[in-house]
This record gives structure tokens, C-alpha cells and sequence, in this order.
């Protein structure tokens, strides 16, 4: 991922002021450990810097302000870097460039908060913002969809459906899937907008 963010990648740059416009820039990670970015894809013209010691958060998914300010944003591909005078938006236009940069600038700025300490990390977290748009988008919450997956997953193998999970709690849910003794895939990759239910239920109870 850091030699990838090194070489560069166009992304889309929120603007501040009252306009919040997106644009391209090509950015880039320097060995320096500054950001770059400049109008076009020449990487000798990054003339715009962020000193990545002076980063103090990251922000990705929901929380990020480009996705924030723009409802039809895929918040799987946003993400912020704050230091003490202003935030940097950006969103990309793919899964890989948005997990290159984030994992890199979380590297290099380990002592940020929001930082990522590993890929299956940052894989997690995309997967729940994931299903948080899918139980937006569907009015569920998180256990119920697992309910769900649960009885389908069930039916397709000839097994007795898990109980419905309207009034089930969470951790009698885990237990029914223990029971039943099979993964349930719960990634989906559609687009989708809107903020994570509440309560969420915790990453311990998904």
C-alpha cells in the first residue's frame, strides 16, 4: 500500500468555504512525509503540501467529512485528515486506492487517532460501514440481518431455521448461529447512503 500511495493516484478533493466543491487532484505520499497534491496527473506539479507530523486524526467512512457534506458518497471511499487548524477531505473512485492511501497515511501517522493498525483492521471496519448501509437501506439493524442470513444460509442447507429475530437479543443471536455452525457472509458491496443505525450494535455483538 505505501509504495502505491507513493507513486500517486487522482483523487477527489473536497474544497472549503461555502461552496464545498469536489475536484481532482493527484496525490501523493512523499518519503518525506508530507501529502502532495496538485491539478492534474503530473506529480512534478504537487505543489500543495500537508506535513503528515502535524496529522493528529484520521477519518474514514461516515465520519469523514467529504462524505458528510455530500449524501451521494460511498462512505467506503472517504476519508479525512485532521491537524489542529483545518481538515483534508478526500473520496476515491475505487476500494483499493481509498485502502492504499488510508492504510499508508495510518502507517505514517501511527500516532493519530483513528489510525488503522493493520489491514484486517481496516477490512472490518469497511465491512460494518457496509452493512450499516445495507440496514439503512433495507430499515433493519444489524442483528436481524444476521437473523436472516442465518435462516437463508439454513433453508439452502436442509437445516431447521434460527428463530425470528424481532424481539431476539443480540447475544441470543450469536448463540442460534453457534448452534447452527456456519459463517454467514455479511459484506455487501452495493452503493448506499445514510448514517449507521442507533444504537449500533458493537463490532463485539455484529
Amino acid at each position: 500500500e505505501l509504495q502505491a500511495a507513493q507513486q500517486g493516484a487522482v483523487l477527489w478533493k473536497t474544497s472549503h468555504g461555502g461552496a464545498n466543491k469536489r475536484m481532482q487532484r493527484f496525490v501523493m505520499v512523499s518519503r518525506e512525509l508530507y501529502m502532495k497534491w496538485g491539478p492534474n496527473t503530473d506529480r512534478n506539479r504537487t505543489r500543495k503540501l500537508l506535513d503528515l507530523q502535524e496529522v493528529i486524526r484520521i477519518e474514514y467512512g461516515h465520519t469523514a467529512r467529504a462524505c458528510v457534506l455530500d449524501a451521494n458518497l460511498q462512505p467506503w471511499l472517504c476519508f479525512t485528515l485532521y491537524n489542529a487548524k483545518r481538515s483534508f477531505d478526500f473520496d476515491c473512485d475505487d476500494e483499493r486506492t481509498c485502502r492504499n492511501f488510508v492504510l499508508s497515511l495510518s502507517r505514517l501517522c501511527h500516532w493519530a487517532e483513528g489510525a488503522f493498525q493493520s489491514r484486517p483492521q481496516f477490512e472490518i471496519r469497511k465491512a460494518l460501514i457496509k452493512l450499516d448501509e445495507k440496514c439503512i437501506r433495507e430499515q433493519t439493524t444489524r442483528g436481524r440481518l444476521l437473523m436472516d442470513a442465518i435462516r437463508v444460509t439454513a433453508s439452502q442447507r436442509g437445516l431447521e431455521a434460527a428463530p425470528k429475530a424481532s424481539r431476539a437479543r443480540p447475544q441470543s443471536m450469536l448463540a442460534s448461529a453457534v448452534d447452527i455452525g456456519m459463517g454467514v457472509s455479511l459484506g455487501d458491496r452495493d452503493g448506499g447512503r445514510g448514517r449507521p443505525p442507533e444504537p449500533p450494535v458493537s463490532i463485539h455483538q455484529a
